[in-house]
């Protein structure tokens, strides 16, 4: 019984030590994402006047080198955005609610009208339940996944999602007709920083499907990719939740 005791408390106290630890990098992640954002914005922002007072004295190579410096600024600000939204996902969650997926969608068709417009993208869905979840968390779950479809795609892009229910879980079948993503890369697709394609191919930060793969999980689901006919499949489970 004693013994028992004992690694109940034990198991306790690991269990408050790494909470302590993982509070204490989201503090950390944050604090260097914010604080380091300030160089990156100084160097692109006189870079730039830099390049508009003195663009017709500087020869082509001077012009190349200052562009490059305003691109690498870009990126590192680019970077530092996305770990910070990354490390606030725990800090800024919000209480589980019901969530209209339709009304989610609806927005975010809005905030990427542009790009939709731009790259003449056909999206379609199936009615869309309600969904117990953080509003803001899913809303970025699904905003990622349908930018991520519409930017690795060379010609207009069609995406489709299809929804299943069961008595336990809602799931979501998020299919396009992009690049595809190799079976060899499929597993590292959610580490941070990882890209399947180069900047100079598609800019980005590697940071969209780590944002994803948090929230899904934050929500106790789960999320697999696998490649598809002329693009890739996602697959999103989600348990249902009474609110």
């Amino acid at each position: 019984m004693t013994n028992n005791l004992d690694l109940a408390q034990e198991l306790q106290k690991t269990q408050d030590e790494l909470k302590e630890v993982r509070q204490e990098y989201e503090q950390y992640a944050y604090i260097v994402s914010h604080d380091f954002s300030a160089p990156f914005r100084h160097i692109e922002g006189f870079a730039q006047i830099l390049l508009s007072k003195e663009q017709e004295h500087l020869d082509e190579k001077s012009l190349s080198y200052l562009k490059t410096i305003i691109q690498a600024g870009q990126k590192g600000q680019s970077l530092l955005e996305a770990l910070l939204a990354y490390s606030r996902l725990n800090t800024t969650a919000q209480p589980f609610q019901k969530v209209d997926l339709n009304r989610t969608f609806q927005e975010i068709q809005k905030e990427l009208s542009d790009l939709i417009d731009q790259k003449q993208a056909t999206l379609s869905h199936d009615p869309l339940p309600t969904l117990v979840g953080d509003p803001h968390q899913l809303k970025l779950m699904f905003f990622h996944l349908i930018k991520n479809a519409l930017l690795y795609c060379d010609h207009p892009p069609m995406i489709t999602i299809q929804v299943q229910e069961s008595d336990q879980n809602i799931e979501f079948y998020i299919q396009d007709n992009g690049v595809g993503i190799s079976e060899q890369l499929a597993p590292d697709m959610y580490k941070r920083l990882t890209r399947g394609v180069t900047d100079a191919d598609i800019p980005g930060t590697g940071m969209g499907l780590a944002l994803v793969h948090k929230i899904i999980h934050r929500h106790h689901g789960d999320i697999c990719c696998m490649p598809a006919e002329g693009g890739t499949l996602f697959t999103l489970k989600i348990p249902k939740r009474d609110a």
